[in-house]
């Protein structure tokens, strides 16, 4: 029984951390969607803005959201959530600290297109990874909690400016915003589970829930092989399944 608990113990410090590490990646999302608003003075003073070109800029990285948003499950449903995730991270990861070398405003709203794409990319799948890791009785807090880190990455942004207080130095913070996801990636790789993606041969996409974990009446006899649901039987080699 000892040997039963240990490995339960283990596997639910290895979701906290996962799910820790998502909730990290959707504040420092936060951080990059804010940073555009907080420079903005900066911006125009430096590149001599009109209105116009500003709002373009605004634009440029919503449009890149929806993109992201739009392709980034689709890609996960071929790639697996896991990979889909560290791609999409990378991507506004580099994108955001190509906006701070910009040097023209086309490479600023190109690069700030690109960030949007990634930022779109990411955050359906941080949401599905957290839904899929978390344990049925705190998914939705857990999912609440990942929403929350979005605006504590805005608030993060906000401070930032209050600290660097140089007029002329509008591109540190999205420098800032850049390699803080980049330097999450490694722990990403590590920790993350895969999530999603295709079946490898011979398994199912998804094994159903255990009896044990659903609510409802008490267990029945199973009414075929591998039949899980609501059942007491152990047997599940059709499925391939844990057994209820």
């Amino acid at each position: 029984m000892v040997g039963a608990v240990v490995p339960a113990r283990e596997a639910s410090g290895a979701n906290v951390t996962a799910l820790g590490l998502c909730c990290l990646v959707a504040a420092i999302e936060g951080f990059d969607l804010q940073s555009a608003g907080v420079a903005a003075p900066r911006l125009v003073a430096a590149f001599g803005l009109a209105p116009s070109q500003l709002g373009l800029f605004f634009s440029a990285s919503t449009l890149g959201l929806l993109v992201g948003a739009a392709f980034g499950g689709r890609i996960s449903d071929r790639l697996g959530r896991k990979r889909t995730l560290l791609a999409a991270v990378a991507v506004f990861g580099l994108m955001s600290i190509l906006t701070g070398l910009a040097a023209r405003f086309d490479q600023l709203v190109a690069a700030r297109l690109l960030t949007g794409v990634g930022l779109g990319g990411a955050l359906p799948n941080l949401i599905a990874l957290v839904a899929e890791t978390a344990s049925p009785a705190y998914r939705g807090r857990a999912v609440a909690a990942l929403y929350a880190g979005l605006p504590v990455g805005g608030v993060l942004a906000s401070l930032a400016t209050l600290v660097d207080t140089d007029p002329g130095n509008w591109s540190g913070i999205f420098v800032l915003g850049g390699v803080a996801p980049l330097a999450v990636i490694p722990l990403l790789a590590a920790w993350l589970p895969a999530g999603g993606g295709p079946a490898a041969p011979g398994r199912p996409a998804a094994c159903p829930t255990p009896c044990s974990a659903r609510a409802g009446p008490s267990p029945r006899p199973c009414s075929g092989p591998g039949s899980c649901s609501g059942c007491s039987s152990s047997t599940s080699s059709s499925t391939g399944c844990p057994p209820c």
